[in-house]
């Protein structure tokens, strides 16, 4: 049998053996030479690091020739910000800016160019991110979506106002929407059409650093071809009221020089960021959607001079966030007849010819039903007391949704404020006659010329959500007046009438001029 010291197996049982057969001079000549080994790789690291340190250039000044700023990429660690931080799911990238002068006219675009103006050395192997966040410096990439779950209000040191929401960029094909605005009449086709709806055709950054950064930037973009659209006019609606035919007349009227997003994610998401979260005011909702709206009107195109947002209804309800970020833009609120209205969202003839998925209609208007939100709480109660919203039928349901939208309008329009002279309200009736002679040139005050006019004329006269079909467009208020039910029309009556005749008030742009389709 073998001892305890024999017993011991592997490297401690060859180490114990070793051990043994060593003399005491040699352990401590072992020792000394292992120190001095060590002491010199510490001794090297130390002094390669003191270099790197010295090497780094200046953070962001603006002192002409020798401007240069760095850009770190990294995950938030809730660490200083002062750094310039731009925060992205992804690595580290360090970025320096050239020097002004003969090169002030280079954009960035590939490895090359990072690596011939300086700004990143070329990695063999590594990935694409550098030249993603320089597409998004030259406005080549777009802001497609954000993510607002984790927002919440801040007062950091570098000026945000905000912390915790995401940004994704992607490269957008606008040309087919602006050569045909009913084949992409939502910004959702869009996306898809630009293949931004896959993930690994998205990139990430934190939207309140990125803003930051491209602000402190803006003068240095403008000689390299750069420039910033501010928003020129916000559309508003009831909702199956002609907005969309709006919003694609705007793009016709001058293809290269509009840019309209139609219900687009980035505005959506910005309008309700702070609706019912403890820990976001309206001062951080504010601050974010002017970001927003900064990042989506950087364009590297001299042609584009103006740019439109089309809201979803259901940002009706967040107008006042949008008055208070751009007091002085003008805004529309598309709205229709209360009965017909109704009939685009739940005519019975077409509803129950789509599927109902959990017992509840498909029609827009009744989305909420199973959680009916606080103001149509309270509305309900003030249009009818002692009936609870879950005892509505769909009918006065989807009345009471469309009358929250169309109060939420007219609070606006009855405001005091300088911002009520921005707002408008436009009928359905005679509605591209109306933007061709009041509404375009004298709300958004832009001229219109002959073949702008017959752009909007061409447009108009297909259905305005054809998806790419030609489905010419046909008027169809009668046949919705006709078609009506009993139920459609008390429930208009009771919820809507009232805010319909208000808003028929507040239509500045009433006269339907009457133009020969040709």
């Amino acid at each position: 049998m073998m001892d305890g010291t024999n017993a011991r197996s592997g490297i401690g049982r060859r180490r114990g053996v070793a051990a043994n057969s060593k003399s005491p001079s040699t352990s401590v000549i072992v020792l000394a030479v292992s120190f001095i080994i060590t002491s010199c790789i510490i001794l090297i690291w130390l002094m390669c690091f003191s270099m790197k340190s010295s090497a780094t250039p200046k953070e962001f000044s603006h002192d002409g020739a020798s401007s240069n700023f760095s850009v770190k990429m990294k995950k938030r660690s809730g660490g200083n910000r002062n750094n310039k931080k731009v925060t992205t799911n992804e690595g580290i990238i360090k970025i320096t800016n050239w020097s002004a002068g003969d090169r002030n006219n280079k954009q960035v675009t590939t490895d090359e160019d990072f690596e011939e103006i300086g700004r990143v050395p070329r990695q063999k192997g590594g990935d694409n991110y550098k030249e993603k966040i320089a597409m998004i410096f030259n406005a080549e990439l777009d802001l497609v979506a954000i993510d607002t779950d984790d927002i919440q209000s801040t007062h950091s040191d570098d000026g945000s106002k905000y912390s915790g929401v995401k940004a994704y960029f992607c490269k957008l094909h606008w040309d087919k929407y602006k050569r045909d605005p009913p084949s992409l009449p939502m910004f959702r086709m869009l996306v898809q059409e630009s293949v931004c709806n896959k993930k690994e055709n998205l990139f990430t950054m934190d939207m309140a650093e990125i803003s930051r950064i491209l602000v402190e930037r803006e003068s240095e973009e403008e000689s390299m071809g750069i420039h910033v659209m501010p928003p020129a006019g916000f559309i508003f609606h009831e909702s199956r009221v002609g907005s969309t035919l709006v919003a694609n007349a705007l793009t016709a009227m001058d293809p290269d020089g509009h840019r309209v997003y139609s219900e687009s994610d980035p505005i959506n998401r910005a309008l309700a960021a702070c609706d019912g979260f403890t820990k976001c005011d309206m001062e951080t909702n504010v601050n974010l959607l002017r970001d927003v709206v900064f990042l989506m009107g950087r364009t590297s195109d001299s042609r584009e001079t103006r740019m439109f947002f089309k809201v979803s209804s259901v940002g009706s309800k967040r107008i006042d966030v949008m008055v208070q970020a751009f007091e002085y833009v003008p805004w529309l609120f598309v709205f229709r007849d209360p009965v017909q209205t109704m009939m685009s969202h739940i005519d019975p003839a077409k509803v129950g010819k789509k599927a109902v998925r959990g017992g509840l209609s498909p029609a827009v208007c009744l989305r909420a039903k199973r959680h009916p939100p606080d103001d149509m709480r309270r509305l309900v109660l003030n249009y009818n007391p002692g009936k609870r919203v879950e005892e509505l039928s769909d009918e006065e349901f989807c009345a009471a949704h469309l009358a929250t939208l169309c109060e939420s309008a007219l609070e606006q329009m009855k405001s005091t404020r300088a911002v009520a002279l921005q707002g408008a309200a436009v009928e359905y009736d005679g509605l591209v006659d109306k933007l061709i002679q009041e509404v375009f040139p004298k709300h958004f005050t832009m001229d219109i010329d002959e073949a702008a006019r017959q752009r909007i004329l061409d447009v108009s006269k297909i259905y305005s959500k054809s998806g790419g079909h030609d489905k010419d467009w046909e008027d169809d208020s009668k046949r919705k007046d006709t078609g009506s039910t009993p139920a459609i029309a008390r429930a208009s009556e009771q919820y809507l009438t009232k805010s319909y005749i208000e808003l028929k008030k507040h239509c500045k742009y009433d006269r339907a001029w009457h133009y020969v389709y040709t």
